[in-house]
């Protein structure tokens, strides 16, 4: 008799077992009904027939709280670690059937951050639907931030710094660095720095999480300066620091990929292009069971192969400014004239 057999023969499945490692995890039946919309009733019912099967106490009850007995813990130890290692182990199954009978398809669910959604993971999305039509994707912008949340029904997440998960596998995909940039508008108002240090006297623009320490920080080999920018424009979004970076309100120190095409463009300027953060990473994260996923191997091997060739998405944000910039710079040439004159 094998061992499904036998524990079937005294009644014991694993939906039991299941509902244990819920009620212990949880502390009350109260908070298991709250986390699983099973009734207390029903959960109290289920933990009375699995200790009366197996002749032994699991749960020190009082008025406020169940707390496990030495057999109590042994089975949640053990029970806990069975559940985990089944749910990845059907998943693993579920999705190699998927792949054996419909090839790259069904829906993959992605993350990123603002200032990657639109000038990196949109165009990769773009690129990987007409690789693979019978994928439905989904893109979620998430807060830049430590240790975020990975969701269960997320397939990957783009961003620099994994969530500190066991269960999750961070791919480098590549790198970057912060850089500064101005508007030719500023610049030749203003003048340009011509060493960190001088950054203080001039109009930045900030995002409030570089403001931690009041300091942004630069390296050129060796080198290291540290400077406090005199805030003019504090935001805590990547696209509106560029904005009014390319309007001309001040110093910006932005991604290099996120700035390419309006240096392309002639509507940012690097400034101390020698001067540059850290090397920054960027990863494609995902959960270990899921990697066996085809479709999720074509999007990460699709990232990888396209982050050195990123190009920005909303181009007409780029070609409406240099319009404005041209025309401001005729506007200005042709009162000087006037004024001259």
């Amino acid at each position: 008799m094998g061992a499904i057999e036998k524990y079937s023969e005294l009644g014991i499945d694993l939906r039991l077992v299941e509902s244990f490692v819920l009620v212990a995890r949880c502390g009350t039946l109260s908070q298991a009904e709250e986390e699983s919309g099973i009734s207390k009733a029903t959960l109290s019912r289920q933990m009375a027939r699995l200790e009366d099967l197996l002749g032994q106490q699991l749960f020190i009850r009082t008025s406020r709280k169940a707390t496990l007995t030495e057999a109590g813990r042994l089975l949640y130890d053990r029970g806990s670690r069975l559940m985990r290692n089944m749910q990845t182990d059907l998943e693993t199954v579920l999705i190699d059937v998927q792949n054996l009978s419909q090839g790259v398809s069904g829906e993959l669910h992605l993350m990123t951050t603002n200032y990657f959604s639109t000038t990196f993971v949109a165009p990769a999305v773009e690129r990987y639907m007409s690789l693979y039509p019978n994928v439905r994707c989904h893109l979620r912008i998430v807060e830049d931030k430590l240790n975020p949340v990975f969701p269960d029904e997320a397939d990957c997440f783009v961003c620099t710094t994994p969530p500190d998960h066991p269960n999750l596998i961070a791919k480098r995909i590549g790198s970057f660095h912060c850089r500064l940039y101005a508007s030719p508008a500023y610049l030749q108002q203003h003048g340009a720095p011509q060493h960190p240090g001088e950054l203080s006297s001039h109009r930045t623009n900030v995002r409030s999480d570089e403001l931690s320490d009041g300091k942004w920080r630069f390296y050129r080999g060796r080198e290291c300066a540290e400077v406090a920018p005199a805030c003019t424009v504090v935001s805590n979004d990547y696209w509106v620091d560029k904005t009014f970076c390319i309007d001309g309100y001040g110093i910006s120190y932005l991604p290099d990929f996120f700035t390419r095409v309006e240096v392309d463009a002639g509507v940012l300027v690097p400034v101390l292009p020698e001067w540059a953060s850290v090397t920054l990473p960027v990863y494609c994260v995902y959960q270990k069971q899921r990697h066996a996923s085809e479709k999720l191997k074509a999007f990460v091997n699709l990232m990888a192969d396209n982050f050195s060739s990123t190009e920005t998405f909303m181009m007409y944000v780029v070609l409406g400014r240099k319009n404005q910039v041209g025309g401001m710079a005729a506007k200005t040439a042709t009162a000087t004239v006037a004024a001259a004159l």
